[in-house]
């Protein structure tokens, strides 16, 4: 092999050693998204299965056919796609609070009607807005 050709050979190996590494990178970074995504569905899921009365169906969008960060009242951080809020003010919801909302960083459920002591799971959630 030519000298030319063995520094062109190089660094085709090279671009593609990077590319391949780039691609095995980008694979396990969205699939520790999910991961992370998965988690908090699970803890929603809690927290729904908590409400004894929906009169407004407004967790009827709260299941596996639809991406969770586009449930009601849900909002996903853009970057890691991980639930940063929950906001269900005014939906008539009833029923216990979940300790497994904990990881929020902003609740709002003003008026509902919520029972039992509040979890101190959520003591440093930011509540409003």
């Amino acid at each position: 092999m030519s000298p030319t050709n063995s520094c062109l050979f190089f660094a085709s190996f090279r671009i593609h050693a990077i590319l391949l590494l780039l691609m095995l990178f980008s694979s396990f970074s969205s699939n520790v998204n999910v991961d992370r995504n998965g988690t908090d569905q699970l803890a929603l899921l809690q927290f729904k299965a908590k409400i004894t009365t929906d009169p407004l169906g407004v967790l009827n969008s709260w299941n596996d056919t639809i991406n969770l960060c586009q449930w009601h009242g849900v909002t996903c951080g853009r970057r890691h796609l991980r639930v940063t809020k929950l906001v269900l003010n005014s939906s008539q919801l009833s029923g216990s609070i979940s300790p497994h909302i904990g990881n929020l960083r902003l609740l709002n459920l003003r008026s509902n009607s919520f029972s039992d002591e509040i979890p101190s799971e959520i003591g440093n959630i930011t509540l409003g807005q």
